[in-house]
């Protein structure tokens, strides 16, 4: 029999023994016993003392901070017109939109109000004249009383001079309160400005055109905070970690230094793929420089590398040496020409190199 057909049999052995079971114990393996011309047609590695350094990879996204601006008026109206364009820089205090109010019911709103105080300023101008005369004839009667009788008109004129002032507080303040009223509705007349609440960057604006109705409540505008720039990463927390190192790269012909800031296993401490928020360094803090990178690459694919650690002096093999059965790891391993199941552990892997955790020694000999 050839070497080869040899070594066939060999492999369809082992191959049939796995899938009868085996052991999870390190000690427990199958066993095949080979002839010593078989042991050089074997390609071996050897569990060695090496080093694994891991980089982890993801898609990001800009993290936004939104801030929603709504109109907050107590009057339906029509949306006259919207003076900003997404992506657009915009400072505290800037016009946003401007709200047309309904005219014709404002404009007979302010009529009544107007009638109301014109005919309370006449009457009480009328009021005044005759409480006036009548507390000047009162006190013209006290000249020859005496007694009880002059007693009790002086107490009628000091009542009645009070009833004039409360009268006159009560009148001038209902006319007050009518020409506020007034007041706020020529303001309404003159349209309903939306303002800024912060410096930000225009994200989207109103689905409702020029000419449409709006009403109380109704969206703006979305602005986003640009006084942090940061970004966000959706990963797997056995890769990506708080407070690691990480490099990004914008449609890689950019690249940025960077950290991971948020710990979400704080909330969600199962794991599994959460979201990261990444600080960037490197970036201005000028506002308009924020702007411009949000521009750049807001519509680029960006990219974020961290390196999980770099593990020096460990026992290690060659990736493709090991084997995975249901989740559980093993290897070939070749000791005095017989070959073993072994199950083992891994720690940290690249691809090209895995730490050995448990079930190998250093020496061991495994089937690449």
């Amino acid at each position: 029999m050839s070497n080869n057909r040899y070594i066939i049999l060999i492999v369809t052995a082992a191959l049939f023994l796995t899938s009868c079971g085996t052991s999870e114990a390190a000690g427990a393996a199958d066993l095949i016993r080979t002839s010593s011309r078989a042991q050089k047609n074997y390609k071996t590695a050897e569990v060695r003392l090496g080093s694994v350094e891991r980089e982890m990879n993801a898609q990001a996204r800009i993290d936004y901070d939104t801030e929603t601006v709504i109109y907050e008026g107590e009057d339906v109206g029509i949306l006259k017109e919207i003076y900003v364009y997404n992506n657009q820089q915009v400072a505290k205090g800037d016009v946003l939109a401007e709200i047309e109010l309904d005219n014709v019911y404002l404009a007979d709103e302010l009529e009544k109000l107007r009638l109301n105080v014109e005919n309370a300023e006449t009457f009480l101008a009328l009021e005044k004249q005759a409480r006036q005369e009548s507390i000047a004839e009162m006190a013209q009667g006290l000249s020859g009383l005496f007694g009880y009788e002059a007693e009790t008109l002086k107490l009628r004129i000091e009542k009645a001079k009070l009833d004039y002032e409360l009268y006159i507080y009560d009148t001038e303040r209902q006319i007050g309160y009518w020409k506020k009223d007034m007041a706020e509705i020529e303001k309404k007349l003159e349209g309903i400005l939306i303002i800024s609440p912060v410096d930000g960057i225009v994200g989207r604006l109103t689905s409702l055109m020029a000419g449409n109705e709006i009403r109380p409540g109704a969206v703006v505008v979305y602005l986003y905070y640009i006084t942090n720039f940061r970004l966000a990463i959706n990963a797997d927390t056995s890769n990506f970690r708080y407070n690691m190192d990480v490099e990004i790269g914008i449609a890689n012909d950019q690249f940025y230094r960077g950290r991971i800031i948020s710990n979400p296993l704080t909330a969600q401490p199962d794991g599994g793929n959460l979201d990261f928020k990444i600080e960037v360094f490197d970036v201005s803090e000028d506002p308009a420089d924020i702007l411009s990178l949000y521009n750049t690459i807001s519509r680029r694919r960006i990219s974020v590398a961290g390196k999980t650690m770099d593990l020096k002096g460990v026992p290690v093999l060659p990736y493709n040496t090991i084997y995975n059965e249901n989740g559980k790891r093993y290897v070939m391993l070749l000791e005095d020409n017989i070959v073993k199941k072994r199950y083992i552990q891994i720690g940290l892997f690249n691809f090209q190199s895995a730490h050995i955790v448990n079930g190998l020694q250093l020496g061991d000999r495994v089937i690449e």
